[in-house]
């Protein structure tokens, strides 16, 4: 399964080893209770299929640099959406000509990483909801 801790699943529509293939998701994405997508779920017209195929996920989280930061997407089914937005034309676009490769190496202070929920009181009950979560963060750290 690679790095991912154990209880950890990556679907992918061109799996690398250990990923399961889209197609061969649904028994594990039907028990899922958090589900992680990046901004590709839109660009390849599976947002919805997640959804669907997610019936029990507690939180639903659409994360990355390809993620638009755009309320719209709470009324698709998500719970948070972590997007990056560039706060320094100038420096994101002279790193863009020096052949920059990945926002993860970006010049500081040119991007700002930003967590958009439509309801905050509402995502804390649902991070509360799961066990798991109770116990390795604490009351005190979602309060």
């Amino acid at each position: 399964m690679g790095p991912y801790h154990p209880s950890l699943r990556k679907f992918e529509l061109f799996p690398r080893p250990g990923d399961i293939h889209w197609n061969d998701a649904d028994e594990v994405l039907s028990r899922a209770q958090i589900v992680l997508m990046s901004g590709l779920t839109i660009v390849n017209e599976t947002l919805q299929a997640v959804i669907h195929r997610t019936p029990d996920a507690k939180i639903r989280v659409m994360m990355g640099p390809t993620v638009p930061p755009s309320p719209a997407l709470f009324e698709c089914g998500l719970d948070l959406i972590g997007v990056t937005l560039v706060q320094n034309m100038e420096l994101m676009a002279r790193y863009a000509e020096l052949g920059g490769e990945s926002i993860s190496h970006s010049p500081l202070g040119a991007l700002e990483r930003i967590n958009m929920v439509k309801d905050i009181s509402a995502f804390k009950k649902k991070l509360l909801s799961l066990g798991a979560v109770n116990k390795e963060i604490g009351e005190s750290d979602v309060a």
